[in-house]
């Protein structure tokens, strides 16, 4: 997947956990390296953790992981423990139109 930095896959949550937006992976990985963002590392359904960019970097590229290949190595483009890429498209679709028709909403003065 030549494009995968490019593609709109990264779901960005708030402080409370909460979906609040799609990112690509270049995005992410810019405010990951300033420090502005922090990635989360999930194996299974008990191993959940926050991951800072000097340690994202490390980490290994796991089957069902994508990667971006750098001098230093592959770095892990995660989509889910098992997410397949038709999932995330749909995800994309249903967001996007949801997001649309939210602002329309907000345009009209309508609270959601």
């Amino acid at each position: 997947m030549s494009d995968i930095l490019s593609k709109t896959i990264v779901l960005v949550l708030n402080r409370n956990w909460q979906a609040i937006n799609i990112r690509t992976p270049q995005d992410a990985f810019c405010q990951m390296a300033t420090n502005v963002a922090t990635a989360i590392d999930i194996e299974g359904d008990e191993h959940i953790r926050p991951v800072k960019w000097d340690e994202w970097i490390t980490l290994p590229v796991r089957p069902q992981d994508n990667a971006v290949c750098t001098a230093r190595g592959a770095i892990r483009v995660s989509i889910g423990p098992s997410t397949a890429e038709a999932e995330i498209d749909r995800f994309l679709k249903v967001w996007q139109t949801l997001a649309k028709s939210l602002s329309r909403g907000m345009k009209q003065g309508i609270a959601a």
